[in-house]
């Protein structure tokens, strides 16, 4: 994850995101029981994107973002209006989208 003051990039194997400042309404824990999964995962504009259980974000994006078409989507053009991550230091994640002019 990549935070600037124009963009927050998440880019994993299969998966890349490039979501404006702008739409970034808020950034906090995340309480999101994971059900043991690992990796990406989407449903309803709504995604995870983890690599473990722990120190988990959620960003609500509004308005929301697309993912181009990638093989995590099957090649779709998919909404993306909440996105869980896992962190390994959430707490200065949170501080650096809100550092850099979130709407949090």
């Amino acid at each position: 994850m990549q935070v600037d003051s124009a963009v927050l990039r998440v880019r994993v194997p299969d998966f890349h995101l490039d979501i404006p400042r702008g739409s970034v309404r808020s950034a906090a824990r995340s309480d999101h029981q994971t059900r043991g999964t690992i990796g990406v995962h989407g449903r309803r504009g709504r995604w995870l994107v983890n690599g473990s259980h722990d120190g988990l974000v959620e960003l609500v994006i509004d308005p929301p973002c697309y993912l181009p078409r990638q093989l995590s989507t099957v090649f779709r053009k998919v909404e993306v209006r909440s996105l869980i991550i896992s962190l390994v230091d959430p707490g200065d994640f949170i501080a650096a989208v809100q550092r850099t002019g979130s709407h949090s």
